[in-house]
């Protein structure tokens, strides 16, 4: 009898412990996700730290990136390619280490209120060099009455956007400077092969922190960006995204940035597959239509690259031998009782 009553005692230290020793490695967060329209905690504070940048005058207004995203040239020291494969959490680390958060801190047209957007990015060269999609930059001037550009890194603290480098609508690139400076940028790696393995590090539909990994499916043509031209061609791969991923890295085995999340494709079932239809004067309940395949597809690291003129990187000075230090000859002493 007396172990029977010893149980519920024991159980509950038991959960109590449990409850105290997290249940994730030092240093990996626990997100909070937004609930319906409801922004988090963490967004409201991110929002507050975007005002306090726009009312200090540090952020880029929504005209002059406008002005800016017709610059279509920048000259960038680029990190070399990464050559030895990392294991997932490896990959993981390197993913979240370079992830920017890019949008912008606005005014609709609807309310008096504020907003802040925001999508994915990656750092590309030291100093806050950050890319991202150009639909991820441009301001929406259909909801938008006044926009902010304005970036955060996964921890949350909030960066100004100083100037847009270089931009691509055709092929949906924008490359930043921002005040991120301590991102740890990625190398950009144009020779991919379908099969290999690769990884994403994005807030898909407001999930914040959400990794994924997939391979590298195809590559295939798609229509511009901006509706005119020639077709592009985009790599498809089998990682997941959605809206709100925009500009986040695809990384490959070894943490080399291969492209970036530019799009998502249902392909759905046709709806006269979804049911029987209904007889004459019936009302024909809705029926849900099967998803077949989701194409996600990125613009490439190439494109990337198109934008960038790479300047070499300064060699680094060997350090100069240090001379040994001669020997001093002792000074010459006079006996303490040498005649004077």
């Amino acid at each position: 009898m007396r172990a029977f009553a010893v149980i519920p005692w024991l159980l509950l230290v038991l959960a109590s412990v449990a409850a105290a020793v997290p249940a994730q490695a030092p240093g990996v967060p626990v997100y909070e996700d937004s609930e319906g329209d409801e922004p988090s905690r963490e967004e409201k504070a991110l929002q507050q730290a975007a005002l306090v940048l726009k009312e200090a005058g540090k952020l880029l207004d929504g005209k002059v990136v406008k002005e800016q995203l017709a610059r279509t040239k920048c000259a960038l020291v680029l990190p070399p390619a990464a050559t030895k494969p990392l294991t997932g959490p490896e990959a993981w680390r390197r993913a979240r280490s370079a992830y920017v958060r890019v949008g912008h801190l606005y005014q609709c047209k609807h309310c008096s209120d504020w907003h802040l957007n925001l999508a994915g990015g990656y750092a590309i060269a030291a100093d806050g060099i950050v890319a991202t999609c150009h639909h991820v930059v441009l301001p929406d001037d259909r909801d938008m009455k006044e926009a902010w550009l304005v970036c955060a890194d996964d921890d949350g603290h909030v960066f100004p956007v100083h100037e847009v480098l270089a931009a691509d609508a055709r092929t949906d690139v924008a490359i930043l400077r921002t005040g991120a400076r301590k991102a740890e940028p990625l190398p950009l790696r144009v020779d991919v092969v379908p099969g290999e393995t690769c990884w994403v590090f994005s807030d898909p539909m407001g999930a914040r922190g959400v990794f994924s990994s997939g391979i590298v499916h195809r590559f295939v043509q798609a229509p511009p960006l901006d509706g005119g031209g020639e077709r592009v061609v985009v790599v498809e791969v089998g990682a997941d995204w959605a809206p709100g991923s925009s500009g986040s890295a695809v990384l490959d085995a070894c943490g080399n940035t291969i492209g970036h999340v530019a799009s998502i494709k249902a392909q759905l079932e046709e709806p006269e597959e979804a049911g029987e239809p209904a007889a004459a004067g019936d009302v024909a309940p809705p029926m849900p239509l099967a998803t077949y395949l989701v194409q996600h597809a990125a613009t490439r690291a190439a494109d990337v690259l198109r934008l960038i003129e790479v300047v070499p990187a300064k060699p680094v000075e060997p350090a100069k031998p240090v001379e040994a230090a001669k020997p001093v000859a002792p000074a010459k002493r006079e006996p303490a009782n040498a005649p004077r």
